[in-house]
């Protein structure tokens, strides 16, 4: 009989750092009832390390062995395997054929999800305003595979086989409180709430930023690449590191500035959303562990664009971009 390897690709936004540290952080015990979460090509809290080999095609034969030797079914987890490509999925799906492969997907309600998905993106590094960064998926809905869970499920489902795909309706295991339970009964584990109380960090899933936080986070990362070439995470961590000994009277006047454009955005029980729900009903409602119909609806608040035309704006940002790149030279 095959061992199972459960490949968990996310998507972001769907408490994948949460199981991961979970399941990290309890992995011996969890070995003791037939589970391996590998230490091996961890990054932070998931195998992301593992993602990069099959992008790059370099699984080793040390790697092939390591797997062979093991005894128990595998769990691998990576938000950013929902990036593979169809022929990333080919590749590791030829290089594992002693196991049984098995997808696990969260799905997210389209328009609640974009939010998440943007905030995360800033957070990484890029610049692209919400509006922007929403309207390039809301163009094209039905070629959107951010919009579109569809079509993603269909790639798994066409690779590994239906039985093969697990999805867990993410917004009702919010409303529920039960995503964790949901998890490890996929995975053939039991769960136990001393997994959570056990963790070494409770607060492990990644933390919403402010509206305010975000937006300047946002025109830093342009900003501070043009004017001292910092790219990527560096500018976040350094302005979150850093907020404490920020000029307050400067934080303070650029949240005034941004008050006076905070714009609330209801989002859920889009066309969209929808849309997609009665697709993913029709095609796989028996691959759902928990599927509620129902209507989930939320408030965003963001920053738009125009607070930039105030002429203070630029003055201050440039003055904390000039107190940050000082941070970033001392460290």
């Amino acid at each position: 009989m095959k061992r199972k390897l459960f490949l968990h690709v996310g998507p972001h936004k769907t408490g994948t750092t949460l199981i991961q540290k979970v399941f990290l952080d309890n992995q011996s015990e969890i070995l003791g009832n037939g589970l391996l979460y590998p230490k091996n090509y961890i990054r932070i809290f998931g195998h992301h390390h593992f993602r990069d080999l099959i992008k790059d095609r370099a699984l080793s034969q040390s790697d092939h062995d390591f797997f062979k030797d093991i005894n128990s079914n595998v769990l691998l987890s990576s938000e950013d395997f929902i990036s593979f490509s169809v022929d990333d999925f080919k590749y590791l799906r030829d290089s594992f054929e002693d196991f049984d492969i098995n997808i696990i997907y969260s799905w997210r309600r389209s328009s609640l999800k974009m939010y998440s998905i943007w905030q995360e993106i800033v957070k990484h590094g890029q610049s692209i305003s919400f509006f922007d960064f929403y309207h390039e998926h809301l163009a094209k809905p039905g070629q959107s595979y951010m919009l579109s869970a569809d079509l993603q499920v269909s790639r798994f489902v066409n690779l590994f086989g239906k039985s093969h795909v697990h999805l867990i309706d993410y917004d009702k295991s919010c409303a529920d409180k039960n995503l964790l339970e949901l998890f490890f009964s996929i995975v053939e584990c039991e769960y136990k709430p001393s997994y959570l109380d056990g963790s070494k960090n409770k607060m492990s899933s990644n933390v919403s930023l402010s509206p305010y936080d975000t937006e300047i986070i946002r025109v830093l990362n342009a900003l501070m690449a043009e004017k001292y070439n910092l790219v990527g995470n560096v500018v976040r961590e350094t302005y979150l590191e850093n907020y404490s000994d920020l000029d307050s009277d400067m934080m303070s006047n650029l949240t005034g500035i941004m008050k006076n454009s905070m714009i609330e955005l209801p989002v859920g029980d889009y066309f969209i959303d929808k849309r997609v729900e009665k697709i993913m009903t029709e095609k796989f409602i028996d691959r759902f562990i928990n599927y509620d119909k129902k209507s989930y609806k939320s408030i965003v608040n963001i920053v738009r664009d125009n607070w930039l035309l105030n002429q203070n704006s630029f003055a201050l940002l440039n003055q904390l971009a000039t107190q940050l790149n000082e941070k970033v030279k001392y460290d």
